[in-house]
């Protein structure tokens, strides 16, 4: 059974993005615990949401990278192909002169 580099691909980023989250809000998180500790005001939602937001904007570079990187992977694949085409039609007509090949460079 083979296993194709897009589904990879897909989890890595999914494995990613969950990890990302997770580990913003547990930091921001224990931040706030330790400065509720210190100065008995209760800091953890106030941490616990920029945690969540921090999570969500590294979760949105992380999607926008992987974008921009399909969309450098398509491009790049789509020149190659222009390449080859073009490379197939000078063949067609190089094949399809009388003489040699050499003789019309």
């Amino acid at each position: 059974m083979k296993i194709d580099n897009r589904i990879i691909k897909a989890w890595s980023l999914v494995l990613q993005i969950g990890v990302s989250i997770i580990v913003s809000i547990f930091i921001s998180l224990f931040i706030g615990i330790g400065l509720t500790k210190l100065t008995n005001i209760n800091f953890k939602i106030v941490f616990m949401i920029i945690g969540i937001l921090a999570g969500i904007k590294s979760a949105y570079k992380l999607i926008s990278l992987q974008i921009n990187e399909s969309k450098k992977e398509d491009a790049n694949e789509n020149t190659f192909s222009q390449i080859q085409d073009t490379d197939t039609d000078t063949d067609y007509l190089c094949d399809n002169l009388d003489g040699d090949r050499n003789d019309y460079i």
